[in-house]
This record gives structure tokens, sequence and C-alpha cells, in this order.
């Protein structure tokens, strides 16, 4: 029979075997993933040693004067407990195979549901056996279960769901994320305070809320973070007037053909594409020599906002670099006034970029 030490040290191994084969097929580091196998080995080797050397736990042997006043009753109907566990691990192969094929990141989610599956199914099977007694169960429960257990699960629940919700609040547009984070505080409100008003409640009617809760607010989080970030547009009035500096791109070139800037000034350039094409502004040192500012591309009416560190006073060279006919002179000076009122026309999309 396997004493309590022994169970431990291959515990330990599966559980780090586990690992190593997750972070194999993640990462591919395979100084990890050595490191991992030979931890596995010693904790194996190390239960082996304990099993065949060590001495099993002690049975209290019971007086015969006990044992002929104490009548058992044996019950045939102990069978084992149905197991949520192996669901959870279906749930964590799906992930695996989902994430080999999208990316990492649902591997790392996929690995620590297959690890917890595995650790609370191991568990159970020990609680069901026959020799586990009440007395095992109430000294887990104070030894890791409160102390270790309970927070470790309610951190790993906040953040989760905290990443979750953060996925679906930037997939879903600005005016339905406000909306969706009110319902989701009632609901959780409502929840909590129709479970304190209950008299009794069974700690498989708490866990079955726990998980289904947490599937949902996963589920909805990795369908958020598939779809992708929503469109984030600058609304503008956050630069003076005195940095700001408009241009507008038509069909027929660009207003103003010659652009006036202060020198060695952070400045934001209010580019308006007001034509059917695309454009790419760029700014040189002269035609055909350095780049000051890389292209900036703006699509069919938009606009877009570019920051641009200006260089030393002299006389420079921009154009379109999608349409090199369509260009002009750049004039950096010590002190330069706006560059031109520009009309942003009716078109609302506005993005803002960064230049170096």
């Amino acid at each position: 029979m396997f004493n309590a030490v022994s169970k431990t040290s291959f515990t330990a191994a599966a559980g780090a075997l586990v690992i190593a084969i997750g972070a194999i097929v993640a990462t591919s580091d395979r100084v990890a993933f050595t490191v991992l196998m030979f931890s596995a080995a010693i904790a194996a080797a190390i239960g082996i040693a304990i099993f065949y050397f060590a001495p099993r736990d002690p049975v209290v042997p019971v007086s015969a004067e006990v044992e002929a006043a104490t009548v058992r009753s044996i019950d045939v109907t102990d069978v084992p407990r149905q197991s949520p566990w192996p669901l959870l691990g279906a749930v964590a192969v799906t992930l695996l195979g989902i994430g080999a094929a999208l990316g990492k990141g649902l591997i790392v989610i996929g690995l620590i549901f297959a690890v917890v599956a595995a650790f609370a199914w191991l568990g159970q099977v020990w609680r069901e056996h026959p020799s586990w007694t009440q007395a095992m169960t109430d000294r887990i429960n104070d030894r890791f279960i409160v102390p270790i257990g309970l927070p470790g699960t309610i951190l790993v629940l906040a953040g989760l769901s905290a990443v979750s919700l953060s996925r679906i609040f930037l997939a879903v547009s600005k005016d339905a994320a406000p909306v969706i984070g009110i319902v989701v505080a009632f609901a959780i409100l409502g929840a909590f305070y129709l479970l304190s008003t209950r008299d009794t409640l069974s700690r498989s009617t708490i866990s079955a809320l726990v998980v289904v809760s947490a599937l949902l607010i996963a589920g909805a989080g990795l369908a958020g973070a598939l779809k992708g970030e929503r469109e984030f547009h600058h609304a503008g009035g956050e630069h003076s007037s005195e940095n700001l500096f408009g241009i507008r791109a038509d069909e027929d070139g660009f207003v103003p053909a010659n652009l006036q800037f202060p020198a060695e000034s952070q400045v934001v350039i209010e580019f308006h594409n007001e034509g059917d094409t695309e454009r790419a502004f760029a700014i040189y040192e002269e035609k055909g020599g350095d780049v000051l500012l890389e292209a900036q591309r703006v699509a069919p009416g938009a606009t877009v906002e570019i920051e641009w560190s200006t260089p030393a006073p002299g006389t420079y060279f921009y154009q379109d670099d999608l349409n090199p006919d369509d260009n002009g002179n750049v004039t950096v000076v010590e002190d330069a006034s706006e560059g031109g009122e520009v009309d942003p026309g009716t078109n609302p999309t506005t993005t803002s970029t960064t230049a170096p």
C-alpha cells in the first residue's frame, strides 16, 4: 500500500511531466523541458524508494473486545460519485488543440485546465478510497484548502474575470461597453444576494455555479479576443493651436503647397485626405534624400494627426510616396505661425499616429 509520502512524490512526478510536455509544446524551450523531466525522474525515483523501503502508514489495531462489540454494516451501494473533472480534462484537451492552431495563449490556458483537472480528479479518487477518513479531510482543509487553495482560487477567478471582461469591452463598441459592464455588475450582485438569502446550499451547487460562471465569462472573453479590438479614434482638441498644423490633399494635390514649422519642436500635422485614393505623406531632407518623417498612410476620406519632432532650421521637401508628383516644400524656422487654416471636411474618421 502506498504511504502518504510516496503518493506525494508520484503526484509531483506526474505534475512535472505534464508541465514539461506543455513547456516544450508552447515555448520549444529545451532547457526547461530537460529540467522538468529531470525533476519528474527524481520525484518518481524518490517515490519508488519510499514505497519499497519506508515503513507503511501505521495501522492502529483494534482490541478483541472492541472488535466483538462493534457492529459493522457493508454498504453495497458505495460506488464512485459522479465527477466533473473528466469534462474539464476534455475542455483542456480542446483548448490545447485549438491553441496549437491559433496561438500559445490558448495552450497555456489548456495546460492550466489540464493540471487542475488532473490534481482534482486524483484528489477525488483518494477521498473515495476506503482508507480515507474524515480526519484526513479536515486536515487537508485546515492546512491547504482554507489557507492556500481558497485565496488562490479567488485570485485566479478574479484575474480571469478581469482579463475576460477587458477583452469583451475592447471588442464591443464604446456605447455597448458601459451597458455590458452595468449588466454584469448587477448580475453578480443579484447572484450573491440570492445565495445569501438561501438557508442551506450544497457545496455541489456552489461549485456548479462557480464553474458555469467562469466558463461563460472565459468563453465570452475568448470570443472578444478572437474578434479583436475595435478601432479607437482620436477626438482631437488635446494640442495647442501653436503646435497644430494642417494640410489637405485632394485630386489636385496638397493645400498648402508650402509648409512652415518651428525648429526643434514637437508639432502635430493634421492631414485631411479628401481625395478618392490613399495617400502616403512623408518628409525628406531634400528630394531623394534622407527620410525625416516616415511615410504615413492616410485612407481616402480620413483624417490623421501625425506627431513629428522638427529638425534644425532649413528648407526640406515633402511628397506623397504613392504619388510622387504631389509634393511641396517644408520650411523650418526659429519661429513659425500655424501652417494655414484647413477645412477638415465632413468625414469624422480620425486616427492618431506618432512618427519618429
